[in-house]
């Protein structure tokens, strides 16, 4: 609804289930949701888009990706021999054995595995959380990338602890690597590392020369945190619309269309 009426509507799900009998939907927004841009759009997430809440351990997720992967495509194998010699006898024995090669996919069709947020598994059998999440991303998710061709994308929080008033005096608010939650070494297994850094949450005035107080809790700032295929790190501003989880890139701080974004948040 946003975007189709580029901006002009902002309805949060909670009106959109009609939960709240003083906000009903009135009839503009009954027909959009009844249009034909509106249904395709949806229909086309049905089709392409598979939420699965029943996996939540780590190996239950990868067998989830793995059987699609089969399912919609094939593993190559090649034949492998290993020789041995008998310490007792000197005999030399080859065994031969088929070991996947590489995977062909049926269709050029892009895979993403979005996990929000990778905390909350349950533990393997015997592991805890940090051994089960380490399992995960130094095994399980790098497999679903590097052989099947997935792009994951685990999302991790920050610690609390980084957002003490020690973090907030010497100025360490930034998401880091080192102030992942529970395993910071994920950092080690990714190729990019995004955060996303609210400084309105902290009380902060100013930020990278955005002034925060206009916004409010309108602004976030996408950080390119670790970059393992080359290429410059930056930052991004991006205008936030909470209730439709909207983001949009900001104009630079010191461009005259600030004024006119933070005038429109302020009626």
């Amino acid at each position: 609804l946003y975007i189709v009426s580029e901006g002009k509507i902002s309805v949060s799900t909670l009106q959109l289930n009609s939960i709240d009998n003083n906000h009903l939907l009135g009839e503009e927004i009954l027909n959009i949701l009844k249009g034909e841009e509106f249904t395709k759009f949806f229909d086309f997430i049905d089709e392409h888009l598979e939420i699965n809440t029943n996996d939540t351990n780590p190996y239950g997720m990868y067998k989830y990706c793995v059987d699609y992967a089969n399912n919609n495509g094939r593993t190559v194998m090649r034949r492998s021999e290993k020789k041995t010699t008998d310490p007792d006898t000197g005999l030399e024995t080859t065994n031969v054995d088929n070991i996947p090669d590489y995977y062909i996919p049926d269709t050029d069709e892009y895979r993403f595995v979005v996990w929000d947020h990778i905390s909350l598994i349950s533990t393997e059998k015997g592991m805890d959380l940090r051994a089960s999440m380490k399992k995960m991303c130094s095994r399980d998710l790098l497999r679903l990338k590097n052989f099947y061709g997935f792009t994951v994308i685990p999302i991790q929080q920050q610690m609390n602890a980084s957002e003490s008033l020690e973090h907030v005096k010497m100025n360490m608010l930034r998401p880091t690597a080192a102030g992942l939650e529970t395993y910071k070494d994920s950092a080690k297994d990714c190729d990019v590392m995004l955060g996303l850094f609210d400084p309105n949450r902290h009380g902060l005035q100013k930020y990278l020369n955005y002034n925060i107080k206009d916004f409010r809790d309108k602004i976030r700032f996408l950080e390119v945190v670790l970059n393992r295929n080359g290429g410059a790190l930056g930052t991004s501003a991006l205008l936030f619309n909470g209730a439709t989880s909207h983001f949009r890139e900001l104009p630079p701080p010191n461009d005259p269309r600030i004024a006119d974004i933070t005038r429109s948040l302020n009626r």
